[in-house]
């Protein structure tokens, strides 16, 4: 699953400002891990297993949150509903997708 944030520029330009990559593997012992990774800043956001899906899930929102927060205080009002309304139906899709492949 990929999430990102462009930022528009004069001429219909745009600039990433945030492109996370999550990927779900498996490890041995465990049976439900996520790796986030922005190649933007070109840093791991999170990279962690989990016993099942719900933890993992929890925590990687946060992470993931953590990363966009300051990208948010930074924006305008109307900015920062979109970006918090597109986090929220790429996190739900990766919810439903990720619970369905672990059922």
């Amino acid at each position: 699953m990929n999430f990102h944030v462009d930022k528009k520029g004069a001429k219909n330009q745009y600039t990433a400002v945030v492109n996370i990559h999550i990927v779900k593997y498996t490890e041995k012992g465990k049976s439900f891990c996520l790796y986030a990774w922005d190649s933007v800043s070109k840093k791991v956001v999170f990279d962690n297993c989990f016993d099942s899906f719900v933890p993992a899930i929890s925590a990687c929102v946060d992470a993931i949150k953590n990363t966009v927060d300051d990208m948010l205080k930074a924006a305008d009002f109307i900015a920062a509903i979109v970006i918090l309304a597109a986090l929220v139906i790429a996190l739900v899709s990766l919810l439903t997708g990720l619970a369905a492949v672990a059922v």
